[in-house]
């Protein structure tokens, strides 16, 4: 297309206003298109424009532990665009240029910065969820154009809700007892340092993950008290060994559009952990607790396909909902 121009607004305040509002100047309302200026790794923020028309932007994001294949990867994110070919390639074309100079060996997205935050394009979508990814349809197509590559598989899975026998479940517990388990709920009157704590182990229990970032107790804290208000302990169960270490987790919460819809957020185990089956014994944990508190069907959420939670989540039969490409481009 002719007339295509590129301008930086990473620190233009006027800017920053077209970038935040774009998704709603092109119809795109249903999108999750969040925008965030204070991500620590965020480097620029374009917006793509013919004349007075804004039809693109995109965020870049130089993450020092962002490697892919051994190399420097560039994270494009805060991604938006009209379907539009040619307006797309010059998108594209720009960031390309941007992280070369960031010395980038490799661009990958969508990505807002890091695995915490808002990554991924849906490619199949039979039901959308609360925290779900959406992008426009045509978002995967103007990457493969490009020629951006799928380097992630992922998908969210859907599991109905039916009886199991809870003195199994008993039996499992007390085993894990007799290890020195100790399983409790969180402590919600406590929940500052209960996130601190999460977030310690996060960062040992998914440090082997694909792009994994380490993140700061205070982000995590941060990103997570926006949930609190939808937290019910019922639905997040925390294993600890007896020296009070923690050795696995699971946090779920109640789709606030539909309250017989639990969605888990988070299934991990610490590595080497000497409760062997305790994912599977936290899944279940979920479905009991669940149906009697009316809970119909548990989506397993976003995860990459052939970890732990796969595991978990087809031993409980759960039927396959949504599926997500990560991207890469090299340079």
């Amino acid at each position: 297309m002719d007339n295509l121009a590129w301008t930086s607004v990473r620190f233009d305040i006027e800017g920053q206003m077209s970038f935040a509002s774009l998704p709603t100047a092109l119809g795109l309302l249903d999108y999750s298109l969040d925008v965030d200026f204070s991500h620590p790794y965020l480097v620029d923020c374009v917006l793509i424009t013919q004349g007075n028309r804004v039809l693109g932007r995109f965020a870049l994001y130089d993450n020092p532990y962002l490697i892919y294949d051994k190399s420097n990867a560039i994270a494009i994110g805060m991604f938006c665009c009209v379907n539009n070919k040619g307006v797309a390639e010059y998108l594209f074309g720009v960031a390309k240029q941007l992280s070369k100079a960031l010395q980038g060996k490799i661009l990958i997205g969508p990505m807002n910065g890091s695995t915490w935050d808002n990554y991924r394009v849906n490619t199949l979508v039979e039901s959308h969820f609360f925290l779900d990814v959406s992008h426009p349809d045509y978002t995967n197509q103007l990457f493969n154009s490009f020629g951006f590559e799928s380097i992630a598989e992922y998908q969210s899975n859907c599991v109905q809700v039916s009886d199991y026998d809870s003195s199994q479940l008993n039996q499992m517990e007390q085993y894990y007892a007799n290890l020195g388990g100790i399983i409790r709920q969180i402590n919600l009157e406590n929940m500052l340092e209960e996130f601190k704590a999460i977030a310690r182990f996060c960062n040992i229990a998914f440090a082997k993950n694909l792009l994994f970032t380490p993140i700061k107790e205070e982000r995590f804290v941060t990103m997570y008290s926006k949930l609190a208000p939808l937290i019910d302990p019922n639905f997040v169960w925390i294993v600890e060994d007896v020296t009070g270490q923690m050795q696995a987790l699971v946090f779920a919460i109640v789709d606030p559009k539909n309250d017989t819809t639990l969605i888990l957020k988070t299934i991990a185990v610490k590595p080497n952990s000497p409760y062997k089956g305790i994912a599977t014994f936290l899944s279940r944990k979920l479905m009991v607790v669940g149906k009697q508190r009316g809970i119909q069907q548990i989506i397993h959420a976003l995860f990459i396909k052939d970890n732990l939670s796969d595991k978990a989540s087809q031993r409980i039969k759960a039927k396959p909902l949504n599926t997500y490409t990560l991207y890469g481009l090299n340079l």
